[in-house]
């Protein structure tokens, strides 16, 4: 059974592990880096991307406050979270009641997929199913 990543031990470690979500997650097209940093506001994670040219910039938070959060929070989920933006873009700078109520519960959704795909590797699902012709 694979354990999900805590901590990225370098980043070597950080490529390989988006290389694979990349492929997982159908984002082979998008040119995207990743790197260790501080983010805006309390994030763990931020994602600067350009839809239009499918470019992305995805930081991890360094190092990850894990003591000051109810839930845990491996580096792996961070990464994941990132990248599910890119296939589920959230409109930003809504300012009406609905808009805030729309981006968050769209943000919790995008958070327990996520959690949801991470744990299916865990139990060693294979959530990529293959395309028939």
């Amino acid at each position: 059974m694979k354990e999900p990543i805590d901590i990225f031990e370098n980043q070597e470690q950080l490529n390989n592990c988006l290389k694979e979500w990349q492929e997982r997650l159908f984002l082979n097209d998008w040119i995207i880096k990743a790197q260790f940093g501080e983010t805006n506001e309390n994030n763990h994670g931020e994602n600067e991307f350009k839809f239009s040219i499918k470019c992305s910039i995805i930081t991890i938070l360094r190092p990850l406050p894990q003591n000051e959060w109810i839930a845990k929070q491996p580096e792996e989920l961070v990464l994941i979270h990132e990248l599910l933006h890119l296939k589920m873009n959230l409109v930003n700078g809504m300012e009406s009641y609905e808009g805030v109520w729309l981006q968050q519960t769209q943000h919790q959704l995008l958070e327990e997929i996520a959690k949801s795909l991470l744990m299916a590797i865990w139990f060693g699902i294979n959530p990529v199913i293959a395309a028939t012709p």
